[in-house]
């Protein structure tokens, strides 16, 4: 998709709803996510990397049954996100 709005491949709906020929490659590159469905994409991938940091931090301490429902709440939430 990055590609596409690149190279203003208007073949594809998203690339021609969302870009022109007109469009700075700054603002083509980070075009992806000017879209609802690039925002929650970009909240999803923003969410991921937190849960996974979590995750690694308090790596030693999953017997906790706080840190266990707090990870399953963060996934479940990021797979809604992604879903």
């Amino acid at each position: 998709m990055e590609h596409a709005l690149v190279s203003h491949d208007f073949t594809i709906a998203f690339v021609a709803d969302n870009n022109s020929r007109a469009t700075p490659l700054l603002y083509s590159i980070t075009g992806l996510w000017s879209a609802l469905a690039g925002s929650i994409l970009l909240w999803s991938l923003a969410l991921g990397a937190f849960a996974t940091a979590l995750v690694w931090r308090y790596r030693t301490q999953a017997g906790d049954p706080v840190i266990r429902w707090a990870t399953l709440v963060m996934y479940v939430v990021s797979a809604f996100f992604s879903g």
